[in-house]
């Protein structure tokens, strides 16, 4: 397939930092990046959700997915024998199969209209701005508009706001990164009495967790420091950072019930049919899945 033209200018480019974090993120994650922490059930109902979608249109139809990430989409579409198919991403992705253009904000696709007989996007599209971002994926597809969002009330983005003021707490409350970065270039009687105490407050705020994964990891990690095992330290505390940057982004973008209607009312009022389902009963994340009448 033909591969996108250049993107026009984005008159809001993206904080750096984030876009660099994400760059990095994608290019190290598996092709199932943005659903391998979910629970297992949770991952293979999402999954068996595309392919019933996919199953029930001709493999000849064009695809476009946007905000691809790795492109597990893209994946399951040439497994069920789609060719034609095309992914899109804000961070340019090396090595992936088959190939993403990178440099593609979401809401200024550089496709003309209805260029795809689908447009698809799995916990992407909403980065770039629900309202404005749908409206572009919509006037790109021909037929189908298949979206996969995150629930803003839903266990993900609660999962990623707990994790936020963990992070907070560790980095601004405790200094955890500061003296994790003190320890691992010159360790002292003083850096290890420190991380000791550190490791004893972090068992204590576990206690009154919902999710206590990023807590765990990093008692862990600190219990190697202080058996003399320093070589993953200042890589620690930069991953960290970038994890938080990614959380940040997610928990602002994750959409609610309403900004999910609300993008329903604008598809319907340009003559789409819109339905939306709940993925899970909290939900953990909505399908908002429109076809042109």
């Amino acid at each position: 397939m033909t591969p996108p033209a250049a993107p026009p200018p984005d008159p809001n480019p993206p904080d750096r930092r984030a876009l660099q974090d994400w760059q990095r993120f994608w290019q190290d994650a598996g092709i199932d990046g943005c659903t391998a922490t979910l629970p297992p059930a949770v991952a293979a109902s999402i999954s068996g959700g595309w392919q019933a979608l996919l199953s029930c249109v001709p493999p000849s139809m064009r695809l476009l997915d946007v905000a691809c990430g790795r492109g597990a989409i893209l994946a399951l579409a040439r497994a069920q024998g789609f060719t034609e198919v095309c992914g899109v991403d804000l961070v340019a992705i090396d090595s992936a199969d088959p190939a993403i253009t990178g440099g593609v904000d979401a809401a200024h696709l550089p496709f003309a209209d209805q260029s795809f007989d689908i447009v698809t996007s799995q916990f992407g599209i909403e980065y770039a701005g629900l309202a404005a971002a749908g409206l572009e994926a919509a006037r790109v597809a021909r037929h189908h508009l298949w979206l996969l969002l995150h629930a803003a009330e839903g266990p993900i983005a609660a999962q990623a706001r707990e994790q936020l003021d963990q992070l907070g707490w560790l980095r601004d409350e405790e200094g955890a990164f500061a003296l994790i970065r003190a320890h691992a270039s010159a360790p002292d009687a003083s850096t290890s009495a420190r991380l000791h105490t550190l490791r004893v407050r972090m068992v204590a705020r576990a206690e009154t967790a919902e999710n206590t994964t990023l807590l765990e990891g990093l008692w862990h990690n600190i219990g190697e420091m202080l058996n003399g095992d320093a070589s993953r330290a200042a890589g620690m505390v930069s991953e960290l950072e970038a994890y938080a940057t990614r959380l940040t982004t997610m928990a602002a973008a994750a959409p609610t019930a309403d900004a999910t209607q609300q993008l329903r009312a604008s598809l319907e009022g340009h003559g789409w049919q819109v339905e939306i389902r709940n993925e899970g009963q909290q939900p953990v994340a909505r399908w908002l899945l429109a076809t042109r009448r």
